[in-house]
């Protein structure tokens, strides 16, 4: 009987025993599963912060992307190095060139890696003195430092709100006959271009700027996108010489007034003033 008793003893010891380590188990799995959730969150949290902070120097600094896109003073100084000031990156004129606000940008990630890489995105097309900046430069970085870039780009856009109080482009007949006649085989009859080789019309930034003259420089002048290891130079012919200045005009004010794109007119006055 007291045999008996005493493997009965045993065998409940050796249940609770059981028991109390599997419990145990239980909150030690449910503890080191906590912190790695956390740990993994706080890095990932950490290397975003490295990322942008890498991305940040590689743009104030080694890109001095503010000797275009940052206005100068009147000792021609940058007004501004870094993102603390709101006119840091705000955009500038240079060379006859608007350099766009990389603020008020709404380039996507992958769109800002693919114009410095390749030079151009399926909306646009690196034109003017930036071209020389991505054929000499930012096509042979490396993917992480684009990347890195990007990422410091797109968390100091703040878009500027489009709707402003001015008088819309009107279509007119002969800027769609004109468009359709010399524009349309490359840009599409719907603007919807051909990527990489002819850029979307269709809300285009350069198209529907306030200041219009890339635009102006690019259909006057002809233009070529920048010489990379991924493409050819895609050539836009010039049409200074085959169309006149109140034809040209018209062309883009009906680039500016179609297909959703809404912007305000220009002039012929305000079209010689950017060419002269």
């Amino acid at each position: 009987m007291k045999s008996f008793l005493l493997k009965d003893k045993e065998g409940l010891m050796l249940k609770q025993i059981k028991h109390l380590f599997a419990r145990t188990f239980r909150y030690v799995a449910f503890y080191l599963l906590t912190i790695s959730t956390v740990y993994a969150q706080e890095q990932s949290h950490s290397d975003k912060d490295l990322h942008i902070a890498r991305g940040a120097y590689l743009v104030q600094s080694l890109g001095h992307c503010g000797a275009c896109h940052t206005p100068r003073g009147i000792g021609m100084q940058e007004v501004a190095y870094n993102d603390s000031s709101p006119e840091y990156l705000s955009g500038a004129i240079i060379e006859g060139w608007l350099a766009p606000s990389l603020r008020a940008s709404t380039l996507s990630h992958h769109e800002i890696v693919s114009l410095l890489k390749q030079g151009i995105s399926p909306s646009k097309g690196i034109s003017g003195p930036m071209k020389e900046v991505v054929t000499l430069s930012t096509q042979y970085a490396t993917d992480e430092d684009l990347n890195s870039m990007a990422a410091y780009l797109v968390s100091i856009q703040n878009p500027i709100s489009p709707l402003e109080e001015h008088v819309l482009a009107k279509q007119d007949p002969e800027g769609k006959f004109l468009y359709y006649t010399y524009c349309s085989a490359c840009h599409g009859e719907s603007g919807q271009g051909i990527p990489p080789a002819a850029p979307r019309l269709v809300g285009n930034s350069t198209v529907i700027a306030s200041d219009p003259r890339n635009l102006i420089h690019i259909i006057a002048n002809g233009e070529q996108t920048s010489v990379t290891e991924a493409h050819p130079p895609y050539v836009m012919p010039a049409y200074k010489e085959t169309l006149t200045d109140e034809q040209i005009v018209s062309i883009i004010n009906y680039l500016r007034s179609s297909w959703g794109n809404q912007a305000k007119p220009i002039t012929d006055t305000q079209y010689r003033s950017v060419l002269k």
